[in-house]
């Protein structure tokens, strides 16, 4: 589970996935360079050399694949589900019940992506393993900057800007009620940054020290990544499943309180959305320019 805080500050991991699920249905030219995108974020953090980056790029661009064949179809159906959701009264359970959605599409491409990165992971050099550990010292120090340095004043209009923004998306301009409601929404949460940037570093201190790649590490690794929720206290899972439920009451009360204008956007949001993942899913799959055998071939695998 992830804790609350707010800003572009997201795991490598988290990027590739939000990026192959969310950016789907954003048009057929950024779907089909998703791969490309993910890969060029991934090098941001270590350079790699020429068959790494093939050997990562094949597997991606495999993902995708998966995911244009496999997932689109599921995602049709969960608008169908919003559809029929939307026709009655929406409660915070109709919406937690979205984000389960959301957080099983997640897990899916994640359970897919863990693999390819460790494969990567395999053939990164003692100094590639420093660039990284130095690169994402640095983010954190960033993030840490970017966070801490606010006041509470300063927390809240963030929150109350991300959460207003995605809304907005949907239904365009929030009313005044609809905003007051957010408002009282975000003024009651536990504020989690610190706790957030405290458990990131460790689990990446953790992550790096499986790097030293001692027998067994493929797996103890994998379970690092996919088992996140395990090195955080149950402290803050629990302030932040409150949080969550604070967030998704007023989310429903929102929603709930659509104007008919809102609810012609938010008609139409959800065919624009049926319609590009109906395109995706149908387009012809693009072939990766080398094959995997000649990727760990090259990769020394």
């Amino acid at each position: 589970m992830r804790l609350q805080r707010t800003g572009s500050g997201k795991s490598l991991l988290l990027i590739i996935i939000v990026s192959l699920v969310f950016s789907a249905c954003s048009n057929q030219f950024i779907y089909d360079r998703i791969d490309r995108l993910a890969q060029f974020y991934i090098e941001r953090y270590v350079d790699l050399d020429k068959a790494q980056s093939s050997l990562l790029y094949v597997n991606l661009a495999a993902i995708k694949e998966w995911h244009r064949q496999d997932e689109l179809t599921s995602y049709l159906e969960f608008l169908d589900r919003i559809e029929m959701d939307i026709q009655t009264d929406i409660t915070a359970a109709t919406v937690t019940a979205w984000m389960e959605q959301l957080r099983l599409s997640y897990t899916q491409i994640r359970d897919r992506v863990v693999p390819a990165l460790v494969q990567v992971a395999q053939t990164l050099t003692a100094v590639q393993i420093q660039e990284f550990t130095a690169n994402m010292q640095e983010r954190n120090q960033e993030l840490e900057q970017e966070y801490l340095s606010r006041d509470e004043t300063e927390y809240r209009a963030s929150v109350y800007e991300e959460i207003e923004d995605r809304l907005g998306e949907w239904l365009g301009r929030l009313t005044p009620e609809q905003q007051q409601t957010l408002r009282q929404a975000v003024s009651g949460l536990e504020r989690l940054d610190r706790q957030w940037l405290d458990n990131r570093r460790s689990w990446q201190q953790q992550i790096i020290a499986e790097l030293d790649r001692q027998p067994g590490w493929e797996a103890r690794l994998t379970a690092l990544v996919v088992s996140r929720a395990d090195y955080v206290r149950q402290d803050d899972i629990d302030a932040n499943s409150r949080n969550e439920q604070r967030i998704y009451t007023a989310i429903a009360a929102v929603l709930n309180m659509r104007t008919d204008k809102q609810q012609l956007k938010l008609a139409q949001q959800v065919q624009r959305w049926r319609q590009d993942l109906a395109a995706l899913r149908d387009a012809r799959p693009q072939r990766a320019r080398i094959n995997i055998s000649e990727a760990a071939t090259g990769s020394g695998l």
